[in-house]
């Protein structure tokens, strides 16, 4: 994600300071000084255990070049830059130390006030009393007055420097993220800051390509864009957030961004409804969904389709397809979800959707966070679904594969209620429920005659799946 920074405080840099240590120690080695070697790789490992990798730095002399106790390690690095504005300060020493004469003995420039917090005897960190001064170079000296617990003093002053990062606004979190794919369509673009926005300056600094229109806005830290009419789908989109005096977003304490801000992502794919025609007409697209619909099942006056569209459900494997369920008009206008997530449904069942006059669609639910499973009822043109029979608790998919009787009246279906999956009916208010086949084979997929006078079903009651007929 271009623009967005981050300070990685517990991973050195490539030339951290165990590297350059171990490098010394080597040296010391080869020339002879194993005692100085030793010692170096032991400050080297020591100092990773301690510290999990974070950046920081040996004395500029050797151990054996010292007398008396010396600082061992520093953090930052000396001569680093970059570093947070509230950012502590580590610094280890060869010995126990008295911690008075430490504290006395430290100069900091500038004076800033800060809390001195030990780890051990050996360790010390410094942390401000709210920031470092950002853009400034802070210099910290630890003098000779400094002495062990044993009284020995200092062997020498030890004296580093390290800069503040200058005091730009900074992003903490993008959403979509950078390179995120699948992105929905009604998704707001949302950039959040690490202090509150200048909202006039907010107006002029974002740009998207391709073009989009729509409205943006500050909310306190975060930057907001909705599209109007949501996204393309397909789409990859890349924003930009202008930095800069004239044109660029400015916190409400006026700083800006170091360099442009810039990241991208990809919309969802969408799936084309098509209307074929059998006299060899080309096909004619009648609607764009964002998801894979199973089917679409046309009302009995063909002006509506009912879609059934694909989606995934937790913690649910059994056979058929899960959506929810959506209606439009015959010319792809007025698309508009009647019953949300967790129909269930199998292809070949798609057709009993609706019922004969077209007013109600019946559909099997198997989850939902607010409903029960069973077998549902809900008005085409708006109205919430009325449970009409319920499912037993002991199996996911218990009660499905509704199917209208010619009249409207009644709804035979397929339920394992009793334990085995048979063919029961019932009124189309849920009374007279009874099972019709009670045969310990598996029986499913009812079907009704055009005079409503008998049903068709799919049984395994001879060692295959057959068509079978009875009546009701």
């Amino acid at each position: 994600m271009a623009g967005v920074a981050k300070y990685d405080a517990v991973r050195p840099a490539p030339d951290a300071w165990w590297g350059r240590c171990a490098g010394v120690a080597w040296r010391r080695a080869a020339g002879g000084t194993v005692a100085g070697a030793l010692t170096c790789c032991y400050l080297a490992l020591f100092g990773l255990a301690l510290l999990g990798g974070v950046g920081c730095a040996p004395p500029a002399a050797a151990p054996g070049e010292q007398e008396g106790s010396f600082v061992a390690l520093v953090c930052p690095l000396p001569g680093e830059t970059d570093v947070p504005a509230d950012a502590s300060v580590t610094i280890r020493f060869s010995a126990p130390m008295d911690r008075r004469s430490v504290e006395a003995a430290m100069k900091l420039d500038p004076a800033v006030k800060y809390v001195a917090e030990w780890v051990d005897d050996t360790t010390v960190v410094l942390k401000p009393q709210g920031r470092w001064p950002a853009g400034r170079a802070i210099s910290l000296e630890v003098g000779r007055t400094a002495v062990s617990r044993a009284g020995e003093p200092l062997g020498k002053p030890y004296a580093w420097s390290f800069t503040i990062r200058p005091d730009f606004l900074r992003a903490v979190s993008l959403r979509p993220e950078d390179g995120e794919a699948g992105v929905a369509l009604d998704t707001p673009l949302e950039i959040t800051f690490d202090r509150p926005l200048d909202a006039a300056s907010a107006l002029g600094a974002l740009d998207i390509s391709p073009t989009t229109p729509g409205s943006v806005s500050c909310q306190e830290a975060v930057l907001r864009f909705v599209p109007s009419g949501g996204w393309l789908p397909s789409t990859t989109y890349s924003v930009f957030v202008r930095s800069g005096p004239s044109r660029g977003l400015r916190g409400s304490d006026g700083k800006g961004l170091e360099a442009p801000l810039h990241f991208s992502f990809t919309t969802v794919t969408r799936i084309g409804l098509w209307e074929a025609y059998l006299d060899g007409r080309e096909p004619r697209r009648v609607a764009t969904l964002a998801s894979g619909a199973v089917a679409a099942v046309a009302s009995p006056d063909g002006r509506r389709l009912a879609l059934v569209v694909e989606e995934e459900l937790p913690d649910v494997e059994a056979w058929g397809f899960f959506g929810s369920l959506w209606l439009m008009d015959a010319d792809g206008s007025r698309l508009r979800q009647v019953a949300e997530g967790s129909l269930w449904t199998e292809a070949n069942d798609l057709n009993n959707l609706w019922s004969p006059d077209g007013r109600y669609l019946a559909f099997s639910d198997i989850w939902h966070p607010e409903r029960p499973a069973g077998l549902w009822v809900v008005p085409a043109e708006g109205g919430s679904p009325r449970l009409v029979v319920a499912s037993g608790a002991d199996e996911v998919i218990k009660t499905a594969n509704p199917a209208w009787s010619p009249d409207g009246q009644r709804i035979a279906f397929t339920s394992h209620r009793d334990g085995n999956y048979e063919i029961y009916l019932m009124n189309a208010d849920g009374t007279g429920l009874r099972n019709l086949t009670r045969h310990p084979a598996t029986d499913n997929s009812a079907t009704w005659s055009p005079d409503g006078k008998k049903i068709a079903f799919v049984s395994s009651r001879d060692g295959g799946y057959d068509v079978y007929v009875l009546e009701p």
